[in-house]
Formats: structure tokens, C-alpha cells, sequence
């Protein structure tokens, strides 16, 4: 499976103000001084948005995704641009079982030129199929 978060954050902004400029809904919203959702106690130090695309079993549906996401947000990425805002896509890859395996990802260059111009950074992180134990427990 195939995970996809566009994340955007920075200091001194409103995200809030940039989502409803842009008539965008269905974000994640945080501020600065809100509590992290798995912080033990800690709290944002930026303010922020994101945006989940449903999960996707290939790469390719995955990369429609994308390209409709970054469609979709054009308008306020290139409203972000000139400010101080980090733009983060971030995949995540599920692995390990022949049903969930992914081997690799290829970025055509259309695409990456797109990331590029909109100036988002790309992550891609891959994560183990279960956290069950595979193999004879005493090795």
C-alpha cells in the first residue's frame, strides 16, 4: 500500500486564512502552541495544514493521486511560495509481503519538475507490512 500527506507549515502564517482564500476543505489543521497529536506533551512550533489522499495499492495509482492533488492545490502553492512555508509531499510504502511488497518507486520527470517548480520537498519512507515477528523468535 502507498501513503500520501501533503504537508504545509511554517511560522508567522494562518493557514486557516490560506485554506478558506483558496476554497480548499478537508485539511488537517494545527497551530503554533497546539498540543502534537503523539507528543507525550510537546506542542507545534508552527502552524500548518495537510492534506491525506486515500491509500493506494501501486505506485501508479498513487502517482494519479498526485498529480490530481497538486491540481487541486496549484493555486495556493504558488500563493506560498514567495513565504517562509516548508511544502512536504511524504509517501509512505508498505513492505515486506508479496501482496504489499514495492520494490521501488520511479518519478518521471514531468512530475518532479512539477514538485520542483511548486517547491515541495519529497519524502518516501518505507514501513514494515505488520509489526507482527517474522522468523524463529530466539535469533
Amino acid at each position: 500500500m502507498i501513503f500520501v500527506l501533503l504537508a504545509v507549515s511554517g511560522k508567522n502564517w494562518e493557514p486557516e486564512a490560506a485554506l478558506y482564500e483558496f476554497e480548499i476543505d478537508g485539511c488537517q489543521v494545527w497551530r503554533q502552541g497546539d498540543a502534537l497529536r503523539y507528543g507525550r506533551g510537546r506542542v507545534h512550533d508552527d502552524s500548518g495544514f495537510s492534506a491525506s489522499l486515500p491509500e493506494q495499492p501501486s505506485w501508479s495509482a498513487a502517482e494519479i493521486e498526485i498529480r490530481t492533488l497538486l491540481a487541486e492545490f496549484r493555486p495556493i502553492l504558488s500563493s506560498l511560495t514567495p513565504r517562509s512555508v516548508d511544502i512536504n509531499l511524504r509517501i509512505g510504502l508498505t513492505v515486506g509481503s508479496s501482496t504489499a511488497y514495492v520494490s521501488s518507486i520511479t518519478f518521471p520527470v514531468d512530475l518532479l519538475a512539477e514538485l520542483a517548480t511548486a517547491k515541495v520537498n519529497v519524502s518516501v519512507t518505507g514501513y514494515p507490512t505488520s509489526d507482527e515477528p517474522t522468523g524463529d523468535p530466539s535469533q
